[in-house]
């Protein structure tokens, strides 16, 4: 684990859980060996980090409340009824100006103070944790490049929660965005016989339109990808209505928390997800302070529309992990192709292209790959891939494939790991959260 440090002030311990905020401060667990699966420990101080822009962490201690160990905790909790936990830690100091706060002292209670519901923050924090360990420990899998999935993100109740509070469709802004689009510039490629050595490319070798004499193998050339009629969607980002949607708020939250974007560019930091070049560059921003500290979220709930198109690409380069989240109410779209898929280049191309994805290449054409997976539209799905040369995937949805579902179904929640440094936003300039945030586990 990379420690964070500063000129001024240095964040001591190694983490037992990378990306849960779990760090002892006391190095007495060293060669306990099985005894610690026997013995629950609780941590007496958080430690919450914010790092200004000249780089100075200020470390702040929070109070914390240790649980009972042969207490269980029950969530929901039952209407009305308040846990200890959570009352006590409404009531704890405020924090100095300019410090981290923790998330919990940004959930329900401050949300929507008049909250009455079932999940309280000790519940959804509880949530959070859990979701947090399954994405940890979810294997990367690496056909047809690096990626990672997670069935039941969250437990059955806390959906049915979600589910309860989702905004309507009307609530999402209509927007036009990539997969709108009623016609792309797509890349095509020539059979291998026709190029001048044997390989192309991409985008180098690319013309804006192929001539009998060129050699390349390369053009980019319009395709209509549906109705010129179908041109938006909807899209909903941050905080659009708080004390209304205060779970989703909270979901909105954990996604820009550090500990989200720091696990899952640790999960795909490996050599053969995040490409080397990118990591690089990383080290190189963060300056020897956790990676949390320079990364952010590009994020938004979405709902596509019944003619949705993107064709293979691989991601820009300044996206550094791409992951995404369906919530669908029901499993009407199991079955209806209608996910994000994944693809490889046939046979034919697989040898002769060579992909530069820093260069930001564009989409190429359907007709150059083979479907290899898709990730479906069903409940409490999550998946996640580091973009690089060989990602490619997309979607391809038309009104037929849509018929006799609600039309605003597909919903996602979607996002895309980036640098500060790079200013990248996917969605509009106010799509990263407008502060950061540090989710802590033992609450």
């Amino acid at each position: 684990m990379v420690k964070v440090e500063s000129n001024r002030v240095k964040r001591l311990g190694g983490s037992i859980f990378p990306g849960l905020g779990l760090e002892p401060k006391f190095g007495i667990l060293k060669g306990a060996g099985i005894f610690m699966l026997l013995i629950p420990i609780f941590w007496t101080s958080i430690h919450l980090l914010e790092v200004e822009q000249t780089n100075v962490v200020v470390v702040v201690d929070y109070p914390t409340q240790s649980h009972n160990s042969n207490s269980k905790q029950v969530c929901p909790r039952k209407k009305r009824e308040k846990s200890q936990d959570a009352s006590q830690l409404q009531k704890q100091q405020k924090h100095p100006d300019g410090a981290l706060p923790p998330i919990y002292e940004r959930t329900i209670g401050n949300v929507a103070p008049n909250y009455d519901g079932l999940w309280d923050d000790v519940c959804v924090h509880n949530e959070f944790k859990k979701a947090l360990e399954k994405i940890q420990i979810a294997e990367v899998k690496h056909e047809p490049f690096d990626h990672i999935y997670v069935q039941n993100l969250f437990s059955d109740e806390f959906y049915k929660a979600l589910m309860n509070e989702l905004p309507h469709h009307s609530m999402y802004a209509e927007s036009e965005y990539a997969g709108t689009k009623p016609t792309y510039d797509a890349i095509h490629l020539a059979e291998p016989s026709t190029t001048k050595n044997g390989r192309i490319v991409v985008p180098d070798d690319c013309v804006r339109k192929m001539r009998k004499t060129d050699t390349t193998g390369c053009w980019r050339d319009p395709v209509q990808l549906h109705s010129p009629k179908a041109t938006k969607g909807r899209t909903l980002t941050v905080d659009s209505d708080a004390t209304r949607y205060p779970l989703w708020t909270q979901m909105i939250r954990l996604a820009h928390s550090r500990n989200f974007t720091g696990l899952l560019y640790n999960k795909f930091a490996t050599g053969t997800g995040v490409p080397t070049y990118k990591m690089e560059e990383l080290e190189r921003q963060a300056k020897g302070v956790d990676m949390s500290t320079i990364l952010r979220n590009s994020a938004a709930l979405r709902i596509e529309p019944t003619s949705y198109h993107l064709t293979p690409h691989v991601d820009m380069h300044q996206k550094v992990v791409t992951w995404q989240y369906f919530h669908p109410e029901n499993t009407d779209l199991a079955n209806r192709m209608v996910g994000t898929r994944f693809y490889n280049l046939k046979p034919t191309f697989r040898d002769m292209v060579e992909m530069h994805d820093v260069d930001n290449p564009g989409w190429l054409d359907y007709s150059h790959f083979d479907l290899v997976k898709e990730h479906p539209v069903i409940p409490n799905y999550f998946f996640a891939f580091a973009p690089n040369n060989r990602s490619y995937h997309g979607a391809s949805i038309d009104p037929i494939q849509m018929e006799g579902v609600d039309h605003n179904a597909r919903r996602t929640f979607l996002g895309f790991v980036t640098s500060k440094e790079w200013n990248f936003h996917h969605f509009h300039k106010k799509d990263w959260a407008t502060r950061d945030y540090f989710y802590t586990a033992d609450v």
